[in-house]
C-alpha cells in the first residue's frame, strides 16, 4: 500500500489545490520533500504555496511571553522609582530578539545557497530502498513536462531535475517567505501585548478620577500611538536593521548589536514618544493638539499597516 501511494504521489499532487510547506532545516536536504514541492510547481502556479518556517510558531509564543514580561518589569521598576533599570532591561529583551531575527537572516540566506547549489544525488532519503522509487518519479515528471525527452534516461531526467530546482525553487522560496518575519497582525499583537493592558490600565484609572472628557482623549490616543504603532514599528525597523552586515562574528557583531539597538531603536523611540506625549497633554486645551493627535494616530497606523505587509513568512501566500 505504501509502495502504491508512492507512485501515485505525482497524481495526488495534480489534484491538490494548495501545498504548505512546513518549513525546517532539513527540508531541503530530504529527497522526498524537494520532489514534492517542485513537482507541485511544476504543476501549479507559485502562488498556491505556503511556507511556514517551523520556527515561527515558537518565535511568537516565545517573543510574546517576553514583550508581556518585559511590560510588566517596567511596570515594576516605574512603581519602585528605579527608572534607570528600563534601559538595562529593553537591551536584554531586545538582544534576544536581535538575536533571532539575524539567525533568521542567515537562514534565509542558506536557503538560496541549497537551492541554487542543488544536487538529487546529495539529498537525504529516510529509505534508500525508495530512492529509485523517486529518482524513476522525477524522470517520469521530466518528461511529462516536456523537460527532457520522452526517451531520455534516467540521468538525463534527474540533471534536468537539477535544473528545475535550481531555477524555479529559489525565487518561489524567496517570494512565499516575503519580505517580513511576521504578518503585520502578528507586529500588531506584539504591540498590544507589550502596551496593550497597560494603556487600558491608564485610561480605565483616568475615567475613574473622573478626569475630564479631554484629558481622557488624550491619553488613549497617546497610549493607542504607542501599542499600535510605535511598538510594531520598532520590532520591524528591528528586523531591518539586524539583517544588515551579516558577515559579522563575535566581538564584532556584539557591538554593531548594541549600537543598532541604542542608535537606531532606542534613541529614535524616545524621542518621538517623548514629542507625542508633550502633544498629548495638550489635547486638554487644544484643539489643534486633538487634531494632530488624530492625524499622527492616523499616519503612523497606515505606515505601520504598509511596512507590515511586506509579506510576512509565517502562514503567507506567495504573491
Amino acid at each position: 500500500a505504501q509502495r502504491a501511494a508512492i507512485l501515485k504521489l505525482g497524481a495526488f499532487l495534480a489534484k491538490s489545490d494548495q501545498v504548505i510547506v512546513l518549513y525546517t532545516n532539513e527540508y531541503l536536504k530530504k529527497l522526498w520533500t524537494v520532489y514534492e514541492v517542485a513537482s507541485f510547481l511544476v504543476l501549479h502556479p507559485v502562488d498556491r504555496m505556503k511556507v511556514v518556517p517551523v520556527t515561527h510558531a515558537i518565535v511568537f509564543v516565545f517573543g510574546t511571553l517576553i514583550f508581556y514580561i518585559f511590560n510588566i518589569g517596567i511596570v515594576f521598576v516605574t512603581t519602585w522609582k528605579l527608572g534607570v533599570l528600563v534601559y538595562p532591561i529593553a537591551f536584554v529583551c531586545g538582544w534576544g530578539a536581535m538575536y533571532v531575527l539575524r539567525t533568521w537572516a542567515r537562514d534565509r540566506i542558506l536557503i538560496q545557497s541549497r537551492l541554487s547549489e542543488f544536487d538529487v544525488h546529495e539529498c537525504i532519503c529516510f529509505l534508500e530502498a525508495d530512492r529509485p522509487v523517486v529518482y524513476g518519479n522525477i524522470a517520469t515528471l521530466m518528461k511529462a513536462s516536456r523537460a527532457v525527452h520522452r526517451h531520455a534516461s534516467e540521468d538525463e531526467a534527474l540533471g534536468a531535475f537539477n535544473a528545475l530546482v535550481q531555477s524555479i525553487l529559489p525565487n518561489a522560496f524567496d517570494r512565499a517567505l516575503g519580505q517580513r518575519y511576521f504578518q503585520f497582525k502578528h507586529y500588531l499583537f506584539f504591540g498590544l501585548c507589550a502596551n496593550g493592558a497597560a494603556a487600558l490600565d491608564h485610561t480605565c484609572s483616568e475615567i475613574a478620577r473622573d478626569e475630564v472628557p479631554r484629558k481622557v482623549l488624550g491619553t488613549f490616543l497617546f497610549n493607542y500611538f504607542v501599542a499600535a504603532s510605535m511598538g510594531p514599528l520598532t520590532i520591524m525597523s528591528m528586523e531591518v536593521l539586524t539583517s544588515r552586515f551579516l558577515h559579522l562574528q563575535g566581538w564584532r557583531e556584539a557591538v554593531y548589536i548594541f549600537f543598532v539597538f541604542l542608535f537606531g531603536n532606542i534613541t529614535p523611540l524616545v524621542l518621538v514618544l517623548e514629542c507625542v506625549s508633550a502633544l498629548a497633554e495638550e489635547v486638554v486645551d487644544s484643539n489643534w493638539a486633538l487634531a494632530a493627535m488624530l492625524l499622527i494616530n492616523a499616519v503612523f497606523f497606515t505606515l505601520t499597516a504598509v511596512v507590515g505587509s511586506g509579506r510576512g513568512g509565517c502562514c503567507m501566500r506567495a504573491p
